[in-house]
């Protein structure tokens, strides 16, 4: 295993995010949508400004899912901008996607040899631009489906040595929590740590 480089992991960042804002630029509204309405404009929003918000409505379940980062970074959002801007919104969902994709390839490029790492890079790249799931980078609510990437990718990163030290333990399973408190699929990092035991069980027998 060797040391990470900075330079491809900041480049990806940067695409990432200069390729989703573009498109939150050409293409984004300062619109609410579907979900929107309710949860942001009927809840959040007035009872950030008339003063009856709690803590605990973090935690409020949205339908199947527990969204407790999209409310507190809407929260975040609506008390810094002073207003509800769904584009304030889009613009930091690309950040939140980018530290996706570059923490992904900080990840993978430390089992990655020399000449793999720029392909590496540029596969990350490519899979993280806003051609896939383009709808959720113009829906300024869809910030769980980030959020959940975003700690069950810091879950691997965490976790993934085969002697983790106690503080990658207790960040792991730190992050296994937050991605379960972003949406519903954050239930599936357990699923995804068991096939890692798989591997690791058919690695040591090799």
């Amino acid at each position: 295993m060797s040391r990470v480089p900075r330079w491809p992991v900041v480049a990806v960042f940067l695409v990432v995010l200069a390729v989703q804002l573009a498109l939150v630029g050409g293409a984004g509204t300062d619109i609410p949508y579907q979900d929107q309405w309710d949860v942001e404009g009927r809840q959040l929003g007035p009872s950030w400004f008339n003063g009856t918000w709690q803590v605990r409505d973090l935690f409020a379940p949205h339908n199947e899912h527990r969204i407790v980062w999209t409310r507190a970074l809407d929260l975040a959002l609506l008390a810094a901008n002073g207003a509800w801007d769904p584009l304030v919104e889009l613009a930091a969902n690309a950040v939140v996607r980018a530290l996706a994709a570059g923490l992904l390839l900080a990840a993978l490029l430390r089992w990655a040899g020399e000449t793999a790492r720029r392909w590496v890079a540029v596969g990350i790249a490519v899979a993280f631009l806003p051609h896939l799931g383009w709808q959720n980078a113009l829906w300024g609510f869809q910030s769980q489906v980030y959020f959940a990437l975003l700690f069950g990718l810091a879950v691997f990163a965490c976790l993934a040595d085969e002697t983790p030290s106690i503080s990658r333990l207790i960040g792991g399973v730190a992050c296994g929590v937050a991605a379960r408190l972003a949406m519903g699929a954050g239930l599936l990092v357990p699923v995804a740590l068991a096939g890692l035991v798989v591997l690791r069980g058919l690695e040591s027998r090799r």
